[in-house]
């Protein structure tokens, strides 16, 4: 799908990193852009920023209602939606993932799991409707592959993501072929999701801090890119219909590890269940 001006794009997330540098790079190109984020006054900085008209809008993607709400604003304001970045996304302390804190548990599957999957409920009706549009998930490479330490929770909601567009795109090759669906799994870029938890609802604070062991003995051991290289990438793979986009420096490669060990694992499952097979048909 061609990204071209006089579309409407609709992404969350966008009051800073990826999501922001998303706004931009989307309304340089004369789409009309609806920012949404759950922080105002983020907002309002990126309108400032942004050189052409943006619409924003304060929407905590957590919550199902507010999504469709928005989802209703959008198609009553403009009649479609052309593009949706389901791009919210947070992060918590470090930890080994048994001594990860239920509220962090929590709190990552709402904003980084449900929230996509409130999008995609609020958003891909009217796209079926109109058999048109893109949906781009923002996952990791935390959910294509077990790369750095202590992200358990982080990468369990990534990995679901990766689940749902799948499941996503077969769904909709079989009932609108013409919606297509990009996974975008990035690794390091520099943002502040870091500092998440400036966002983080009171019924899920805890007490810890992000200075652990964990974050003292462990460096990340992938580079990291800028929020506009990030982007540049997405506009590419989305233009070029990609479903798994994986960007950044030793991303593809930690990748291919984890497929490597799936396929050597599947053969070796094959001889053990062809073993079992035939032992039990030897003893009937």
């Amino acid at each position: 799908m061609r990204i071209s001006e006089g579309q409407v794009a609709v992404v969350t997330g966008a009051g800073s990193g990826i999501g922001r540098a998303l706004v931009g790079a989307l309304a340089e190109r004369g789409v009309h852009v609806v920012a949404a984020d759950i922080d105002p006054s983020a907002l309002a900085e990126v309108q400032a920023a942004v050189p052409t008209p943006i619409e924003i809008e304060a929407v905590d993607v957590s919550k199902l209602d507010q999504m469709t709400a928005l989802a209703q604003r959008v198609q009553d304001g403009h009649g479609a939606v052309d593009l949706l970045f389901n791009n919210a996304g947070v992060i918590a302390p470090r930890a080994v993932c048994w001594e990860q804190e239920e509220k962090d548990w929590r709190w990552l599957s709402e904003v980084n799991y449900f929230g996509v999957m409130n999008g995609v409920r609020a958003f891909v009706p009217h796209m079926v409707e109109r058999r048109h549009g893109h949906v781009v998930n923002t996952s990791s490479v935390t959910g294509i592959a077990v790369v750095g330490l202590g992200i358990s929770t982080y990468a369990a909601s990534k990995n679901a993501v990766v689940g749902l567009t799948e499941w996503l795109r077969s769904d909709l090759d079989f009932v609108a072929p013409e919606v297509r669906t990009t996974v975008f799994c990035p690794g390091p870029v520099d943002t502040r999701i870091r500092e998440a938890d400036r966002n983080r609802p009171s019924e899920y604070r805890t007490t810890r801090t992000d200075v652990t062991e964990v974050d003292r003995t462990y460096g990340n051991p992938l580079p990291s890119i800028s929020a506009d290289e990030a982007v540049r990438a997405l506009i590419a793979g989305v233009e070029a219909d990609v479903l798994y986009l994986p960007v950044g420096p030793g991303v593809g490669d930690v990748a291919r590890e984890r497929a490597h060990r799936v396929l050597a694992d599947l053969s070796r499952a094959d001889a053990l269940v062809a073993a079992a097979r035939a032992a039990t048909e030897s003893s009937r």
